[in-house]
């Protein structure tokens, strides 16, 4: 079953063509799916700053992990605005937090950091779908990669991918 919500209306808009080219005009959101979180795992998310994982929780908040130590340092990750994103991996085994709100982000918020545009809908269960964005190559990096292929064999793209942001950019200035 594919959760579908209204997109809020936002009175600030980035002035960025990234920004335009994930909202895709679109007034439909799908994969918006926020996970439950255990009362652990809340005390997890409420103790950590932005740019903080796992290994910078007090001690009391790691007990149901065996071996601390050999915890990856993308668990309990806590993104942050201010700083780039880290490579997208599977984020529902990982627990990303949201950078300000206390909780895991959604499939739609995953799917935008690999540069999924909201018109892009994934299917089946929540952690396919979450898998399924930790195993993709990100659109725009592949984009990016056919048209230097596409340049090596001295054949270019209809329109390129800076020229797509350009109109973009044009479009909203």
């Amino acid at each position: 079953m594919q959760q579908i919500i209204h997109k809020l209306k936002r009175t600030k808009t980035f002035d960025h063509p990234l920004n335009k080219y994930l909202n895709a005009d679109i007034e439909l959101l799908s994969n918006h799916v926020v996970t439950q979180s255990t009362k652990t795992a809340l005390k997890r998310f409420e103790s950590l700053t932005p740019g903080q994982n796992f290994h910078d929780l007090d001690d009391s908040l790691k007990s149901t992990y065996t071996d601390t130590k050999r915890t990856q340092n993308t668990i309990y990750k806590r993104l942050d605005y201010k700083d780039v994103c880290n490579t997208v991996v599977n984020v529902r085994k990982s627990m990303w937090i949201h950078p300000i709100k206390n909780r895991a982000i959604s499939i739609r918020e995953a799917a935008r950091l690999q540069s999924f545009p909201d018109d892009y809908i994934l299917i089946g269960t929540k952690d396919s779908q979450y898998q399924q964005i930790g195993n993709a190559v990100p659109p725009l990096l592949g984009r990016a990669v056919a048209e230097q292929l596409l340049s090596s064999l001295n054949d270019k793209p209809q329109r390129s991918l800076m020229q797509l942001f350009n109109k973009q950019k044009e479009a909203v200035h």
